[in-house]
This record gives structure tokens, C-alpha cells and sequence, in this order.
């Protein structure tokens, strides 16, 4: 799986604050593994979107497929 990096913080509110700049709007976070989420929208889950940590950061990621 290839992906892409669009943001990274030290924390996971960091890395929400991330998203919320990416998007221009609050998003949340919902666990799908033990080290990684799934961004949800008011529109439901955005697909091709995660993120993970990864060596003790966060990565806010666009999968490319």
C-alpha cells in the first residue's frame, strides 16, 4: 500500500489539529487497530484517509491506491 504524507504531530490532539486545518472543519477519530484510526466526517467515514502512529509520531496519511 502506498500512501501519502500530508501532516504529522507528537500528539494525537496535535494531529487532530492537523486535520482540522486540512479540512477547514472539526473531524473525528475512530481506533480500526492498535496503532491506527479512520477520520470520520459528517458524511461518514473519509475513505482513502487515515491515521497512524508510527516511531512515536502520528502521520496523517492519504492512501493511494
Amino acid at each position: 500500500m502506498k500512501t501519502t504524507l500530508l501532516g504529522s504531530a507528537p500528539t494525537l490532539d496535535g494531529i487532530k489539529t492537523v486535520i482540522a486545518k486540512f479540512y477547514y472543519s472539526e473531524k473525528d477519530l475512530i481506533p480500526v487497530a492498535p496503532n491506527e484510526w479512520s477520520i470520520i466526517g459528517k458524511n461518514g467515514v473519509l475513505k482513502d484517509m487515515r491515521v497512524i502512529l508510527n516511531r512515536g509520531r502520528y502521520r496523517f496519511e492519504s492512501i493511494n491506491n
